[in-house]
């Protein structure tokens, strides 16, 4: 009914004629995607005057809340499942692609901005990315990183380029 209104002017449609979008269903479904072959892991963390490490996802998440971090283990440690770690799907989304890329001077602008917060508390923050193959079913490892970490670190206060 909403087509054929449509088409004989009577309503206005809104979405140019594709119901499926209207109705906020979309026909680009995952599910029907061929299975990854790889895969990044996005570290971020920050350290204080004094050295010590802190989760920046955690602190993105619940301002002020500072999670102390094991610098090495997170760095040999691949995490199965990511989505937890993220504030939210579209940081996951933004950083999975970042990962995916070598656009350094994009990271290391976003760095510089983040250390540019309000009570942003990190004398320097750094952003990694492990780099992972998705195993094959049956294997006992889901990942297997397949080149050493990319790491992008960035000392707060100093401004762009420098």
């Amino acid at each position: 009914i909403y087509n054929w209104c449509g088409e004989r002017r009577w309503i206005a449609k809104h979405d140019g004629g594709d119901i499926g979008e209207f109705l906020r269903f979309s026909q680009h479904w995952v599910m029907y995607a061929t299975p990854p072959h790889a895969s990044v892991n996005t570290l971020f963390v920050g350290k204080l005057a004094n050295h010590t490490s802190y989760d920046v996802w955690e602190w993105i998440k619940s301002p002020g809340k500072m999670q102390l971090v094991n610098y090495d283990l997170i760095r040999s440690r691949i995490v199965v499942n990511m989505t937890h770690i993220y504030p939210s799907p579209r940081w996951e989304r933004i950083f999975d692609q970042w990962g995916s890329q070598k656009d350094f001077q994009r990271t290391e602008y976003f760095l510089h901005q983040f250390c540019k917060l309000d009570g942003q508390p990190f004398q320097e923050v750094e952003l990694g990315w492990q780099h992972l193959t998705v195993m094959p079913p049956g294997s006992p490892q889901r990942f297997k990183k397949y080149r050493q970490d990319t790491i992008v670190a960035v000392k707060c206060g100093l401004d762009f380029g420098n």
